[in-house]
């Protein structure tokens, strides 16, 4: 036996019940079924912190926490509807470094996770580690860098939690404190706050049960033959389905107080001669019990289960080529006729292959249709999946497209009509999601932050855009007949380029222009060194030279053409080492010539520009809209415009210091080369990844 000086689980679970109180005749099936609605309602999210080790001496380090804090995440991920990307896990065994349970990682990381959180969703916050009081009662959650002496500083206060999950949108929340009140050194000598104590901040607030894993008086208990608390083993069983007392399909609140109250007290004594007697507190305005799990109980097929279809496409017939690009949705309908849900999209990959993940409920499993409905911006197709979901693989096929309408121009850039149309801008994945989905480069989920909201818009308008970027032999033409010098030129600061001898990217030296890069740069790369008012002073000139309007795209422009009707990351799919074969990444290349700071394994054969159409183009005839260099646009860029954009034709905020950049380049990773990201410059700057393409009117 060990005593656990991991003490103190308090189970929070807060939120707005919808139902009245029912009557005692009430709680049978119609208690069940409502139960079960509540339960399958919104997404689910969580946040699991595990602390077993402290830096500062004088906090004995704990053992089971990490494991405890592991021990609940499958258990909500497996028996609770919550997705493992929906999962934030913040532990001494993290290997990165913005993953582990630190203040600053805390106060930046937890509110950004309830953020997401909306009306009918549910959200889990579980901490197991050290607890405190100060000398004034105010309570304390211990990270791994707190500091004993200065709470103030250091510790993550209860009340700042509190409020987190006042301003949360969720319906449902749940804290779950795991906190120590044994000293490591000596049995019964008490090092932090119990969870009655902590929890006891929490007794009056609406809404609010709480759950603390002993009395004031006890010790909870490390299980070590199991290597877990005793307490958080009981919760995870009774989650994953134990503490079905009535046999409904559910675990509500009753009952998984109940089955650990059972269990908890008969083990430690038992089994480990000690006394341990969770304790729960109930606020007046709290009627009837949360859902917190669904298990295979009552009869009924499993509550949501989980199914990928997998897609080939291909074009014209299921003997016809890949087909990259195309848009693809799994549809859903009760009956033949009715009105579709959509469970997923994807986009198909390079090899013409998509995969779709979704949840179905018991209703999904049991009765209805599925179809899934293949589009580009040309066309469309629906096809019945009889068999789905016992036939997971599909081959689908596609019409084939019509030609790109193209026109070539006086200088010989060749350009491409663009249908008006409309199309989703911005990411459909969070800014959490994004930066869990590219962890390997330690980013927060603020980089991605200004990708959002996702609004629909309109292109009202058609309009010709260039199919590659303007070329060193188009601007070379422009610069010698409009006798241009360029900014780089004028100013007497140059541009950036390639010192080879030395082996560096360098800058700025008024011997780097557009003209002189340090590597190769003949007339069919893309042209760089070039300034947002060096492109526009090309178009200027084309205006002039054909009597007609030549200008930038618009950023909602730019990324409707990049997306060519797809959905996914990339108009190539959703697979980042996938991407070089369509795209001028920093890679393994690039790794080998100048080391980027960030590349990806994969190889595309090019460390710096490649010439214009070195790779296949989107299902729009548009190619390096991925990668290759960054394209300028004609907006003003604006951090938070999303949030006021104009449905049709927006066009940007109307004034600003930076212009907005698209696409990505050589020098960066494919995270940046998505449809969706954003970046912006000021209108004078210059660099060798910096290039752009021309819009027209028809």
């Amino acid at each position: 036996m060990g005593v656990r000086f991991v003490v103190a689980v308090a189970i929070v679970l807060w939120g707005v019940l919808a139902a009245a109180q029912q009557s005692g005749a009430d709680k049978n099936i119609g208690r069940d079924q409502n139960l079960v609605q509540r339960f399958d309602q919104g997404k689910k999210w969580a946040v699991v912190i595990g602390v077993n080790k402290y830096l500062d001496p004088s906090i004995p380090s704990l053992e089971f926490c990490a494991a405890d804090a592991r021990r609940l995440a499958r258990a909500l991920a497996q028996h609770c509807g919550y997705q493992e990307e929906r999962i934030l896990v913040l532990a001494d065994d993290q290997p990165e470094d913005h993953l582990r349970p630190l203040r600053i990682n805390l106060l930046m990381q937890i509110p950004a996770w309830l953020s997401n959180a909306g009306a009918g969703d549910t959200v889990v916050i579980f901490f197991s580690g050290h607890g405190f009081l100060d000398e004034r009662g105010q309570g304390f959650l211990a990270p791994k860098d707190c500091l004993k002496e200065n709470l103030g500083l250091s510790a993550f206060r209860t009340d700042e939690l509190s409020n987190m999950l006042v301003q949360c949108k969720a319906t449902q929340k749940l804290l779950i404190l795991d906190c120590c009140h044994a000293g490591a050194g000596k049995t019964g000598e008490k090092t932090g706050a119990s969870s009655a104590e902590l929890g006891a901040a929490f007794e009056q607030a609406r809404g609010l049960i709480t759950l603390a894993s002993c009395r004031e008086e006890e010790q909870s208990q490390e299980w070590r033959d199991n290597r877990q608390g005793l307490f958080t083993y009981f919760l995870a069983k009774g989650l994953e389905g134990a503490a079905d007392y009535d046999g409904n399909g559910v675990v509500d609140s009753d009952e998984l107080y109940r089955f650990t109250m059972d269990k908890v007290a008969v083990t430690a004594q038992r089994v480990l001669n000690a006394r341990q007697t969770p304790v729960r507190f109930i606020p007046r305005d709290v009627i009837g019990v949360f859902p917190l799990a669904r298990v295979g109980g009552g009869g009924l097929p499993e509550s949501r289960r989980e199914v990928t279809a997998i897609f080939t496409v291909r074009e014209t017939n299921q003997q016809g080529p890949l087909m990259p690009g195309v848009n693809l949705e799994l549809l859903y309908r009760k009956a033949p006729g009715g009105e579709a849900l959509v469970l997923g999209r994807a986009s198909s990959d390079t090899g013409g292959r998509a995969a779709i993940t979704a949840w179905l409920d018991r209703q999904q499993q049991t009765q209805g249709e599925f179809l899934v409905l293949l589009s580009t911006a040309e066309v469309n197709k629906t096809w019945i999946l009889p068999e789905f979901p016992k036939s997971p693989n599909w081959t689908v096929y596609l019409p084939s497209p019509a030609p790109a309408k193209l026109i070539t121009n006086s200088v010989g850039m060749k350009m491409v009509l663009i249908e008006a149309g409309s199309f989703d801008m911005g990411s459909s994945e969070s800014p959490e999601e994004l930066a869990k989905a590219f962890s390997q480069y330690k980013l927060k989920p603020e980089y991605f932050r200004e990708e959002q909201p996702r609004h629909r818009v309109r292109i009202s308008k058609p309009f010709y855009l260039g199919q590659h970027e303007v070329t060193v032999g188009q601007f070379r033409r422009f610069a010698e007949d409009a006798n241009y010098k360029t900014e780089a030129e004028r100013d007497g600061h140059g541009g950036y380029g390639w010192n080879a001898s030395e082996g560096k990217l360098e800058g700025r030296d008024p011997k780097y222009t557009w003209r002189n890069t340090g590597f190769l740069q003949d007339d069919n790369h893309p042209v760089v060194n070039v300034t947002w008012n060096d492109a526009a002073a090309l178009c200027n000139w084309l205006s002039r030279k054909e009597s007609r309007t030549y200008r930038l795209p618009t950023e909602a422009e730019w990324e409707y053409a990049c997306r060519a009707g797809t959905t996914s990351r990339w108009w190539s799919g959703d697979d980042e080492n996938r991407l070089v074969q369509c795209a001028n990444v920093a890679d393994a290349t690039a790794k080998r010539e100048w080391n980027p700071y960030e590349s990806v394994s994969g190889s595309d054969g090019h460390a710096f520009t490649a010439p214009v159409g070195s790779f296949g183009g989107n299902s729009w005839s548009l190619y390096d809209m991925h990668g290759n260099v960054w394209e300028w646009c004609a907006d003003w860029y604006g951090g938070s415009y999303y949030a006021a954009s104009l449905p049709v034709d927006p066009a940007g905020p109307p004034s600003g210091a930076l212009r907005v950049l698209r696409g990505g380049s050589y020098h960066f990773t494919p995270k940046d080369a998505r449809s969706s990201h954003r970046n912006g410059a000021t209108p004078d700057f210059r660099n060798t990844n910096f290039g752009f393409r021309v819009a027209r009117a028809p």
